[in-house]
C-alpha cells in the first residue's frame, strides 16, 4: 500500500534501467547514503528546475529534505565493521 503525502500526487514514469541506476548512484554519492524519499526529492528538484527553465518564474521555494541523523550514519558504520570482521 502506498503512503500518501498531503499536497503531493503519485506519478508513474518509465525510465531506462541504466539511467535509474546512475541516478541512484549519484544520490548515494551526494548524500553518502541512499535513504527513503531521496529519489523522489531529486526528481522533484529536477522537475522544478526544468519548469523554471521553460518559464519566467525563478522564485519557487525549494525545501531541503531532513538530513540523515548522525546516529544512523554511525549505526551503518558499526554494522559494516561487524559484517566485515565477524561474518563470512
Amino acid at each position: 500500500m502506498c503512503r500518501l503525502v498531503k499536497g503531493k500526487r503519485k506519478v508513474g514514469i518509465f525510465l531506462p534501467d541504466e539511467l535509474v541506476e546512475k541516478i541512484r548512484d549519484l544520490i548515494q554519492q551526494k548524500y553518502r547514503s541512499y535513504g527513503r524519499g531521496l529519489l523522489s526529492y531529486e526528481f522533484e528538484l529536477m522537475a522544478r528546475h526544468w519548469v523554471s527553465l521553460h518559464t519566467n518564474t525563478h522564485t519557487q521555494k525549494i525545501e531541503t529534505p531532513n538530513p540523515t541523523p548522525r546516529v544512523a550514519l554511525v549505526f551503518a558504520l558499526v554494522k559494516k565493521y561487524l559484517l566485515d570482521n565477524f561474518y563470512f
